[in-house]
């Protein structure tokens, strides 16, 4: 476990993080890459916590502290992934989910975050 609890580097998750496939069980979904957080602080969030958007339950993206407050990222980094930022965690939550609800309504065709949660949404 590393300094920060959440334990991703502690296990020697130094490259780039995948979600889905074999890294969750019984998962079928496709493998989505997600952005190296090494170096990061990353906030430990609780996926069953009522007050959480659905958007992040079933994604489960990194919410990490950043200089300016908080943000919470699904995909390789915030220019190609979904993105949101907030003064606390919640509100970079609440932002993803906006972010989300809008790559959900438009999706890229061809875009692997916008089919990642195509069909973590079903």
């Amino acid at each position: 476990m590393d300094s920060s609890g959440y334990g991703l580097r502690g296990i020697g998750l130094d490259a780039r993080i995948f979600f889905g496939g074999p890294g969750h069980i019984n998962c079928t979904a496709p493998v989505m890459e997600q952005m190296n957080t090494e170096g990061l602080t990353l906030v430990r969030v609780d996926y069953d916590a009522a007050d959480i958007p659905d958007s992040v339950k079933r994604t489960h993206p990194v919410v990490y502290e950043d200089v300016k407050g908080y943000c919470c990222l699904l995909g390789p980094d915030p220019a190609a992934g979904i993105f949101g930022c907030g003064k606390t965690p919640k509100e970079a939550m609440a932002d993803f989910d906006r972010q989300f609800q809008e790559r959900l309504e438009h999706p890229i065709k061809g875009d692997p975050v916008s089919e990642f949660i195509q069909q973590r949404h079903i």
